[in-house]
């Protein structure tokens, strides 16, 4: 296993994951076949005929599903060495061998290279973040395939960050810009079934300042009197993973937002956007 040029964090990560559940960073295809063959043989050696040739039907498939399993598995490593190695962190990485195996038994499947970028991030994350990636945020990743992926990412471009809190405001812009890409009730609605959204949310603006966020700049806002916008929020799981997929607010989403509540609003500290 050659681990040079790479950073400490990722070659603990490697280790980590080597150590729960025995995969190593390098091609096991032949290993496995072999190990296939070998059962076959021994099995074969005390059965009939017609048994034999089901015992070789069985052993084969099983060779292969294991060896798209390794593939899936190594795939999802190597993105998230990757990511790991990208990052600028000193301290230690650590993962709960609990965790790993339940995390590589729920992405083995995975075989779209986006997904299995995901997944690689999100373990990259885990790893060298101060918070773990919930039980609940591998669920969700489970069932989540490549095109709910996109139509998320594109939907995050309309979220703002208000106190913490991921919400998409229903306001003219964002309706019309989610109309725009094809993004119905409907398509919202099922990020809400995957666990991604909570529709029919609301956010309060009272005497407390809010701080608001995009990609694009911050906005310090202090309502004059107490408001509230309608919109969706990102559970947890949405928020985890939006991380992983990444997101870019569209330019003019801070202005519009900002139009919206201003007659409510005073503002400071403005930055770009």
């Amino acid at each position: 296993m050659d681990l040079s040029g790479l950073t400490k964090p990722a070659t603990e990560l490697i280790k980590s994951v080597s150590s729960a559940i025995g995969v190593l960073y390098e091609p096991t295809k032949i290993k496995r076949i072999a190990h296939a063959e070998a059962q076959t043989k021994v099995i074969s050696a005390n059965a009939d005929i017609k048994a034999k040739e089901l015992v070789n039907r069985a052993a084969y498939r099983f060779a292969v599903q294991e060896i798209r399993y390794q593939e899936n598995i190594e795939s999802i490593l190597d993105a998230a060495v990757q990511s790991t190695n990208n990052k600028q962190i000193e301290h230690d990485v650590h993962l709960e061998h609990d965790f790993i195996i339940n995390f590589f038994e729920s992405c083995k499947n995975v075989s779209n290279p986006h997904l299995q970028s995901i997944w690689g991030k999100l373990l990259s994350d885990s790893a060298t973040d101060e918070e773990e990636i919930s039980k609940q945020t591998l669920d969700v990743l489970r069932v989540l395939s490549g095109k709910d992926a996109k139509v998320f990412q594109t939907y995050s471009s309309y979220l703002v960050i208000l106190n913490g809190i991921h919400f998409r405001p229903k306001i003219k812009y964002t309706n019309q810009q989610l109309a725009k890409n094809k993004i119905s009730l409907g398509k919202v609605g099922h990020l809400d079934d995957l666990g991604l959204i909570r529709m029919d949310s609301t956010f309060y603006f009272n005497e407390d300042l809010v701080v608001m966020t995009t990609t694009t700049g911050e906005l310090v806002v202090n309502a004059n009197s107490r408001i509230h916008v309608k919109g969706e929020r990102l559970t947890l799981a949405g928020e985890q993973i939006i991380k992983a997929i990444g997101k870019t607010s569209t330019p003019e989403l801070m202005a519009e937002f900002r139009k919206y509540i201003a007659p409510h609003c005073d503002f400071e500290d403005e930055g770009e956007y």
